[in-house]
């Protein structure tokens, strides 16, 4: 059984990892900063340090730091491949 990559649970976001920044890449394109916004509370990451009023490549990078240096990384990223909404962005994750 493939567990799937290990940079979720890095602390701090692995910005040089490709499969991270394509991960990244794909949030930014799937979801808008509302849907990013609720995804964020589902996840239990505290957005109190995200403006979520800035473009979208800025507030997916905000929202990745924020979730990795609260350990909350791997519940974003899982949540995300787990979304059958956004599942063609995210089909390199999901088995």
């Amino acid at each position: 059984e493939n567990s799937g990559p290990t940079w979720p649970d890095a602390i701090p976001f692995p910005f040089t990892d490709p499969g991270a920044t394509r991960w990244l890449a794909a949030a930014t394109e799937a979801y808008s900063p509302e849907r990013a916004k609720n995804i964020c509370q589902v996840a239990g990451i505290s957005t109190g340090n995200v403006y979520f009023q800035q473009g979208a490549r800025g507030l997916w990078t905000s929202i990745a730091e924020s979730a990795a240096n609260q350990g909350k990384l791997r519940a974003l990223f899982d949540y995300t491949v787990r979304d059958d909404s956004a599942a063609a962005l995210f089909r390199e994750w999901r088995s």
